[in-house]
Protein backbone atom coordinates (compact mmCIF):
# COMPACT_ATOMS: atom_id res chain seq x y z
CA UNK A 1 0.00 0.00 0.00
CA UNK A 2 2.82 2.41 0.87
CA UNK A 3 4.60 1.47 -2.34
CA UNK A 4 1.50 2.36 -4.40
CA UNK A 5 1.17 5.74 -2.66
CA UNK A 6 4.82 6.45 -3.25
CA UNK A 7 4.49 5.58 -6.97
CA UNK A 8 1.44 7.81 -7.29
CA UNK A 9 3.30 10.65 -5.59
CA UNK A 10 6.24 10.22 -7.97
CA UNK A 11 3.86 10.37 -10.97
CA UNK A 12 2.35 13.59 -9.66
CA UNK A 13 5.82 15.05 -9.26
CA UNK A 14 6.78 14.02 -12.80
CA UNK A 15 3.60 15.55 -14.27
CA UNK A 16 4.10 18.75 -12.29
CA UNK A 17 7.70 18.89 -13.41
CA UNK A 18 6.65 18.43 -17.07
CA UNK A 19 4.13 21.24 -16.84
CA UNK A 20 6.73 23.43 -15.15
CA UNK A 21 9.21 22.82 -17.96
CA UNK A 22 6.64 23.57 -20.65
CA UNK A 23 5.55 26.70 -18.84
CA UNK A 24 9.07 28.07 -19.09
CA UNK A 25 8.77 27.79 -22.87
CA UNK A 26 5.18 28.99 -23.12
CA UNK A 27 6.00 31.99 -25.27
CA UNK A 28 7.83 29.85 -27.78
CA UNK A 29 5.03 27.23 -27.85
CA UNK A 30 2.30 29.84 -28.27
CA UNK A 31 4.35 31.80 -30.81
CA UNK A 32 5.17 28.78 -33.02
CA UNK A 33 1.60 27.47 -32.85
CA UNK A 34 -0.01 30.81 -33.67
CA UNK A 35 2.51 31.58 -36.41
CA UNK A 36 1.98 28.24 -38.17
CA UNK A 37 -1.79 28.42 -37.77
CA UNK A 38 -2.06 31.98 -39.10
CA UNK A 39 0.38 31.19 -41.91
CA UNK A 40 -1.67 28.16 -43.02
CA UNK A 41 -4.90 30.16 -42.83
CA UNK A 42 -3.32 32.93 -44.91
CA UNK A 43 -1.97 30.55 -47.54
CA UNK A 44 -5.35 28.84 -48.00
CA UNK A 45 -7.08 32.22 -48.21
CA UNK A 46 -5.26 32.87 -51.48
CA UNK A 47 -6.31 29.54 -53.02
CA UNK A 48 -9.20 29.85 -55.53
CA UNK A 49 -12.50 28.34 -54.49
CA UNK A 50 -13.31 24.94 -55.96
CA UNK A 51 -16.86 24.11 -57.00
CA UNK A 52 -18.52 20.81 -57.91
CA UNK A 53 -20.33 20.54 -61.24
CA UNK A 54 -22.99 17.80 -61.60
CA UNK A 55 -25.03 16.34 -64.46
CA UNK A 56 -27.50 13.45 -64.57
CA UNK A 57 -28.42 11.42 -67.65
CA UNK A 58 -30.29 8.23 -68.46
CA UNK A 59 -29.01 6.09 -71.37
CA UNK A 60 -31.30 5.37 -74.31
CA UNK A 61 -33.59 2.38 -73.93
CA UNK A 62 -35.28 -0.19 -76.12
CA UNK A 63 -37.79 -3.00 -75.64
CA UNK A 64 -36.61 -6.57 -75.13
CA UNK A 65 -38.77 -9.65 -75.27
CA UNK A 66 -39.10 -11.67 -72.10
CA UNK A 67 -40.94 -14.95 -71.67
CA UNK A 68 -42.98 -15.34 -68.48
CA UNK A 69 -45.72 -17.71 -69.51
CA UNK A 70 -46.66 -15.27 -72.28
CA UNK A 71 -44.84 -12.92 -74.61
CA UNK A 72 -44.18 -9.54 -73.02
CA UNK A 73 -41.88 -6.55 -73.35
CA UNK A 74 -39.24 -5.27 -70.97
CA UNK A 75 -37.51 -1.90 -71.29
CA UNK A 76 -33.74 -2.04 -70.90
CA UNK A 77 -30.84 0.34 -71.64
CA UNK A 78 -29.32 0.15 -75.10
CA UNK A 79 -25.94 0.30 -73.36
CA UNK A 80 -25.63 -0.62 -69.71
CA UNK A 81 -24.81 2.22 -67.28
CA UNK A 82 -21.92 0.14 -65.89
CA UNK A 83 -20.37 -0.12 -69.36
CA UNK A 84 -20.72 3.64 -69.89
CA UNK A 85 -19.16 4.34 -66.48
CA UNK A 86 -16.15 2.11 -67.19
CA UNK A 87 -15.67 3.77 -70.58
CA UNK A 88 -15.64 7.25 -69.01
CA UNK A 89 -13.38 6.28 -66.11
CA UNK A 90 -11.03 4.65 -68.60
CA UNK A 91 -10.46 8.07 -70.18
CA UNK A 92 -11.77 7.07 -73.63
CA UNK A 93 -13.33 10.50 -74.25
CA UNK A 94 -10.63 12.64 -72.61
CA UNK A 95 -8.62 13.41 -75.75
CA UNK A 96 -11.69 14.24 -77.83
CA UNK A 97 -13.01 16.55 -75.12
CA UNK A 98 -9.62 18.22 -74.71
CA UNK A 99 -9.33 18.78 -78.48
CA UNK A 100 -12.86 20.16 -78.70
CA UNK A 101 -12.29 22.65 -75.87
CA UNK A 102 -8.67 23.42 -76.82
CA UNK A 103 -7.34 22.03 -73.52
CA UNK A 104 -4.49 19.81 -72.51
CA UNK A 105 -5.59 16.38 -71.29
CA UNK A 106 -3.89 17.20 -68.00
CA UNK A 107 -6.25 20.18 -67.62
CA UNK A 108 -9.31 17.93 -67.50
CA UNK A 109 -10.32 17.33 -63.87
CA UNK A 110 -11.08 13.84 -62.65
CA UNK A 111 -14.63 12.92 -63.60
CA UNK A 112 -16.60 10.83 -61.11
CA UNK A 113 -19.48 8.62 -62.25
CA UNK A 114 -22.11 7.21 -59.89
CA UNK A 115 -25.03 4.86 -60.59
CA UNK A 116 -27.79 5.15 -57.97
CA UNK A 117 -29.05 1.77 -56.78
CA UNK A 118 -31.92 0.20 -58.75
CA UNK A 119 -31.80 2.89 -61.47
CA UNK A 120 -30.29 3.36 -64.91
CA UNK A 121 -29.22 6.91 -64.08
CA UNK A 122 -25.65 8.13 -64.43
CA UNK A 123 -24.47 11.00 -62.22
CA UNK A 124 -21.41 12.82 -63.57
CA UNK A 125 -19.46 15.17 -61.33
CA UNK A 126 -16.15 16.99 -61.33
CA UNK A 127 -14.49 19.63 -59.19
CA UNK A 128 -12.85 22.74 -60.61
CA UNK A 129 -12.15 26.37 -59.74
CA UNK A 130 -13.12 27.24 -63.34
CA UNK A 131 -16.86 26.52 -63.35
CA UNK A 132 -17.34 27.41 -67.03
CA UNK A 133 -14.65 24.94 -68.01
CA UNK A 134 -16.28 22.30 -65.81
CA UNK A 135 -19.67 22.90 -67.43
CA UNK A 136 -18.10 22.72 -70.88
CA UNK A 137 -16.35 19.44 -70.09
CA UNK A 138 -19.55 17.78 -68.84
CA UNK A 139 -21.50 19.10 -71.84
CA UNK A 140 -18.94 17.57 -74.17
CA UNK A 141 -18.97 14.32 -72.19
CA UNK A 142 -22.76 14.08 -72.49
CA UNK A 143 -22.44 14.83 -76.22
CA UNK A 144 -19.92 11.98 -76.70
CA UNK A 145 -21.97 9.47 -74.70
CA UNK A 146 -25.14 10.56 -76.52
CA UNK A 147 -23.42 10.22 -79.90
CA UNK A 148 -22.28 6.67 -79.16
CA UNK A 149 -25.75 5.65 -78.01
CA UNK A 150 -27.41 7.36 -80.99
CA UNK A 151 -25.20 5.32 -83.35
CA UNK A 152 -26.48 2.14 -81.70
CA UNK A 153 -30.05 3.44 -81.87
CA UNK A 154 -29.74 4.15 -85.60
CA UNK A 155 -28.37 0.65 -86.20
CA UNK A 156 -31.17 -0.88 -84.11
CA UNK A 157 -33.82 1.07 -86.02
CA UNK A 158 -32.33 0.01 -89.36
CA UNK A 159 -32.47 -3.64 -88.32
CA UNK A 160 -36.08 -3.32 -87.13
CA UNK A 161 -37.11 -1.46 -90.32
CA UNK A 162 -35.56 -4.28 -92.35
CA UNK A 163 -37.51 -6.87 -90.33
CA UNK A 164 -40.72 -4.84 -90.79
CA UNK A 165 -40.16 -4.72 -94.55
CA UNK A 166 -39.54 -8.46 -94.76
CA UNK A 167 -42.55 -9.32 -92.60
CA UNK A 168 -44.80 -6.90 -94.56
CA UNK A 169 -43.79 -8.55 -97.84
CA UNK A 170 -44.61 -11.94 -96.34
CA UNK A 171 -48.02 -10.59 -95.25
CA UNK A 172 -48.81 -9.47 -98.82
CA UNK A 173 -47.66 -12.76 -100.29
CA UNK A 174 -49.71 -14.75 -97.78
CA UNK A 175 -52.85 -12.70 -98.45
CA UNK A 176 -52.49 -13.27 -102.19
CA UNK A 177 -52.03 -16.98 -101.60
CA UNK A 178 -55.17 -17.07 -99.40
CA UNK A 179 -57.10 -15.26 -102.16
CA UNK A 180 -55.94 -17.83 -104.74
CA UNK A 181 -56.84 -20.72 -102.42
CA UNK A 182 -60.24 -19.15 -101.71
CA UNK A 183 -60.89 -18.83 -105.45
CA UNK A 184 -59.88 -22.47 -105.99
CA UNK A 185 -62.14 -23.57 -103.13
CA UNK A 186 -65.12 -21.72 -104.61
CA UNK A 187 -64.36 -23.25 -107.99
CA UNK A 188 -64.27 -26.73 -106.43
CA UNK A 189 -67.63 -26.08 -104.73
CA UNK A 190 -69.13 -24.93 -108.04
CA UNK A 191 -68.03 -28.04 -109.92
CA UNK A 192 -70.60 -30.78 -110.35
CA UNK A 193 -70.37 -33.21 -108.79
CA UNK A 194 -68.68 -31.37 -105.87
CA UNK A 195 -65.39 -32.94 -104.77
CA UNK A 196 -65.83 -32.82 -100.99
CA UNK A 197 -62.24 -33.93 -100.34
CA UNK A 198 -60.81 -31.09 -102.45
CA UNK A 199 -63.03 -28.55 -100.72
CA UNK A 200 -61.93 -29.84 -97.30
CA UNK A 201 -58.23 -29.68 -98.27
CA UNK A 202 -58.64 -26.11 -99.54
CA UNK A 203 -60.45 -25.17 -96.33
CA UNK A 204 -57.66 -26.58 -94.13
CA UNK A 205 -54.93 -24.96 -96.20
CA UNK A 206 -56.70 -21.59 -96.08
CA UNK A 207 -57.06 -21.96 -92.31
CA UNK A 208 -53.32 -22.69 -91.91
CA UNK A 209 -52.37 -19.71 -94.04
CA UNK A 210 -54.78 -17.49 -92.13
CA UNK A 211 -53.11 -18.50 -88.84
CA UNK A 212 -49.72 -17.77 -90.39
CA UNK A 213 -51.02 -14.41 -91.66
CA UNK A 214 -52.22 -13.46 -88.18
CA UNK A 215 -48.79 -14.32 -86.75
CA UNK A 216 -47.09 -12.18 -89.41
CA UNK A 217 -49.41 -9.23 -88.74
CA UNK A 218 -48.71 -9.52 -84.99
CA UNK A 219 -45.01 -9.62 -85.75
CA UNK A 220 -45.23 -6.45 -87.85
CA UNK A 221 -47.19 -4.70 -85.11
CA UNK A 222 -44.62 -5.75 -82.48
CA UNK A 223 -41.72 -4.57 -84.64
CA UNK A 224 -43.38 -1.18 -85.11
CA UNK A 225 -44.09 -0.98 -81.40
CA UNK A 226 -40.44 -1.73 -80.61
CA UNK A 227 -39.25 0.80 -83.18
CA UNK A 228 -41.49 3.54 -81.78
CA UNK A 229 -40.39 2.87 -78.21
CA UNK A 230 -36.65 3.20 -78.78
CA UNK A 231 -35.66 6.20 -76.70
CA UNK A 232 -32.59 8.36 -77.07
CA UNK A 233 -30.52 9.50 -74.10
CA UNK A 234 -32.48 11.60 -71.58
CA UNK A 235 -30.85 14.46 -69.66
CA UNK A 236 -32.37 14.78 -66.19
CA UNK A 237 -29.94 17.50 -65.07
CA UNK A 238 -27.86 19.69 -67.35
CA UNK A 239 -24.36 20.49 -66.03
CA UNK A 240 -25.02 22.58 -62.93
CA UNK A 241 -22.66 24.22 -60.44
CA UNK A 242 -23.35 23.59 -56.76
CA UNK A 243 -23.96 26.77 -54.79
CA UNK A 244 -21.41 26.13 -52.03
CA UNK A 245 -17.72 25.52 -52.77
CA UNK A 246 -16.21 22.15 -51.88
CA UNK A 247 -12.69 23.47 -51.44
CA UNK A 248 -10.17 24.45 -50.47
CA UNK A 249 -10.91 23.04 -47.01
CA UNK A 250 -9.40 26.07 -45.29
CA UNK A 251 -10.69 25.46 -41.77
CA UNK A 252 -9.77 21.77 -41.84
CA UNK A 253 -6.24 22.62 -42.98
CA UNK A 254 -5.97 25.38 -40.35
CA UNK A 255 -7.10 23.03 -37.59
CA UNK A 256 -4.58 20.45 -38.77
CA UNK A 257 -1.82 23.06 -38.77
CA UNK A 258 -2.79 24.14 -35.25
CA UNK A 259 -2.65 20.60 -33.85
CA UNK A 260 0.57 19.68 -35.64
CA UNK A 261 2.38 22.92 -34.73
CA UNK A 262 1.27 22.66 -31.07
CA UNK A 263 2.58 19.10 -30.86
CA UNK A 264 5.80 20.04 -32.67
CA UNK A 265 6.40 23.08 -30.44
CA UNK A 266 5.89 20.96 -27.28
CA UNK A 267 8.43 18.42 -28.53
CA UNK A 268 10.82 21.25 -29.40
CA UNK A 269 10.35 22.78 -25.94
CA UNK A 270 11.22 19.46 -24.27
CA UNK A 271 14.29 19.09 -26.45
CA UNK A 272 15.45 22.62 -25.60
CA UNK A 273 14.78 21.98 -21.91
CA UNK A 274 16.87 18.83 -22.09
CA UNK A 275 19.75 20.73 -23.68
CA UNK A 276 19.38 23.55 -21.16
CA UNK A 277 19.51 21.18 -18.20
CA UNK A 278 22.85 19.84 -19.36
Amino acid sequence: MDVQKEQLYDDEIDLFDLVKKLWRWKKMIVGVTLTCTILMFGIYSFFPKIYRVNAIIEPGTKLFYKQNGQMAFEEKPIESPVSIRETILGGVFDKEIADKLALNISDIPKIKVKIPKDTNLLIFSLESHDTQKGIGILNELISKVSGNIQTKIDLEKQQIESMIKTATEQVLQTRKKIERLEASRKEAIGNQPTNAMSVLLYFNEIKEHQIYLNELEDKVMNYRHRNADIRAIRIHLNPTVEENPVGPKKFLATAGAFIFSLFASIVLALILEKVRSK
